[in-house]
């Protein structure tokens, strides 16, 4: 699978979905492919009166599913048939919407208010980066580690530090 790195001489090809037939073999699991959704929903509308009427819409979702970006099989072993297993992505909606109706027989007057909200937290692995990966780095103190490894390592001092980044 060394052509899956291949390149055109101008710009880096997509390496892996030209190829994912060989990554996900027949009969083996996929991972990153999991799904679990719950939900429910209550409605409710009450007539204190005949002009009047107050309705209450309320809707849940929970969603827990796994997702990565056939892009991001960088640490395939085709051998072994190994592929990346990302934390679950999980996202949670709430929705609700309040009505109130003045509708009088007279037909001269017709009022309608409605009161609507969302809240939605979600924690999926699509900003970009790896998960777990820090959005921030110190730039500066991973640079002065490494010239002090390197030192460390100049001298023929023994250490078992593992020096990469």
């Amino acid at each position: 699978m060394h052509e899956i790195h291949a390149t055109d001489h101008k710009f880096r090809l997509t390496p892996y979905v030209p190829f994912i037939a060989h990554i996900y073999r027949p009969g083996n699991e996929v991972p990153n492919t999991s799904n679990r959704n719950r939900s429910f929903l209550v409605k409710g509308t009450l007539f204190p009166q005949q002009a009047h009427r107050f309705s209450i819409n309320y809707r849940y979702t929970d969603l827990l599913f796994g997702d990565i970006m056939p892009l991001r099989l960088s640490w395939a072993r085709y051998e072994e048939n190994l592929v990346n297993q990302w934390p679950l992505a999980n996202i949670t909606q709430q929705a609700g919407i309040l009505t109130y109706q003045y509708k009088p027989e007279d037909k001269k007057t017709d009022l309608l208010l409605r009161l609507w909200g969302n809240l939605t937290t979600g924690n999926t692995n699509t900003r970009g980066g790896a998960p777990r990966q820090p959005k921030n780095r110190d730039i500066t103190n991973d640079f002065d580690r490494y010239l002090f490894m390197k030192s460390k390592s100049e001298s023929g001092m023994s250490y078992d530090t593992d020096t990469r980044f």
